[in-house]
Formats: structure tokens, C-alpha cells, sequence
């Protein structure tokens, strides 16, 4: 098996080969490392969207992500979502190997990010007004 691991390389980024004997997680763990400044950002919440993120995100960790994978995406499961959708900020920095994927987060407001291959989920945007990418 031919594993990946995610890094950030001259502001991009990408995923590089490495060995298999890596731990991987199976149940998601949230990243925050790259999260995109501006009107997505979680300083951009209020304190009871922030509230109810971190309940949302202990709820999906307490599933593994073959399970997220057959949720509902209006339940606890996600949406993979190309890169080419997001329509108001910038992927610039994704190469196109990145899957982004949305779960919901706040009430119907997504949170849109990318798991890397070891299984952490990066969180890159709140989409709280719902006009990031097209629902």
C-alpha cells in the first residue's frame, strides 16, 4: 500500500510519498494549522458558533471515518467538494491532488477542509454565510 503525507512546501500545499509503517489516525482529528485568514476564519464566529463548533466536532470524532463516509451529509457525515468550486476565497495554495471535503458544522453552516492521508482533517473555512462554494 502506497501511502501519502501532507505538507506545506514553498506555500502550497501537497501531498509526498512516504513509508507505510506511519500511524494513521481512523478517527478524525482537526486541524486548524491552516486555516485561511478572512471572513472565513474562526475569529469571524461568534462566541456561540464557536460554541456550537466544537460540539459538532466532538461529535463527528467519535466516529471513524468509514463511518463518517456513509453518513448523511446533512447528518454527521461530509461532501467532497473540487477545489474549482470554492468561489469566494482562494485555493491558490492547494495543489490539485487536495480533495476538499464540507461537513456541517454550525446549524447548515459548512466547514470545509481536506483529510490528509494520515487521517487529520485540516479545517480551512467556515462558510457561515453560505456563499464559500455552491450548496
Amino acid at each position: 500500500m502506497k501511502l501519502k503525507k501532507q505538507s506545506i512546501k514553498q506555500s502550497k500545499i501537497k501531498t509526498t510519498d512516504v513509508s507505510s509503517n506511519n500511524n494513521i489516525f481512523d478517527y478524525p482529528v482537526f486541524s486548524f494549522k491552516n486555516m485561511q485568514n478572512g471572513n472565513y476564519h474562526l475569529d469571524s464566529c461568534e462566541k456561540d458558533e464557536k460554541a456550537k463548533l466544537v460540539s459538532k466536532l466532538a461529535k463527528i470524532g467519535q466516529f471513524s471515518w468509514v463511518e463518517l463516509q456513509s453518513k448523511g451529509r446533512k447528518q454527521l457525515g461530509y461532501e467532497k467538494i473540487h477545489k474549482n468550486s470554492i468561489k469566494k476565497a482562494s485555493t491558490d495554495f492547494l495543489t490539485d491532488d487536495v480533495q476538499l471535503i464540507a461537513f456541517r458544522a454550525i446549524g447548515e453552516a459548512s466547514m470545509v477542509g481536506y483529510r490528509c492521508n494520515k487521517g487529520a482533517f485540516h479545517i480551512l473555512w467556515i462558510d457561515r454565510d453560505f456563499i464559500l462554494y455552491p450548496h
